[in-house]
This record gives structure tokens, sequence and C-alpha cells, in this order.
């Protein structure tokens, strides 16, 4: 390769880099959630009593 050729990203390290973040926001997001639901658990819980 010479100096002149354009440096670019091809389809598949975008593609890798799209399947990196979609794996650690499904986590984020699922953490999240899991976290929301024991928070409305517990309020429920600490309204009985």
């Amino acid at each position: 390769m010479s100096k002149d050729t354009l440096k670019a990203l091809t389809l598949i390290e975008i593609l890798i880099a799209l399947t990196i973040f979609s794996i650690i926001a499904v986590s984020l997001y699922s953490t999240f959630s899991s976290g929301i639901l024991a928070w409305k658990k517990s309020e429920d819980v600490n309204r009985l009593y």
C-alpha cells in the first residue's frame, strides 16, 4: 500500500464494531431493567409494612 491510499473502514470492520456495540448495549439495558424491577419490588414490599 502506498501513502496515497485512503484510510477507510471496511464493511466487516463496521459490522464487527456494530456487533460489539450491540452486545454492550443489550447487556447494559438488561442490567438496568433488572435493577429497576428489583427496586419496584422492594418498594411494594416496603409499602406493606
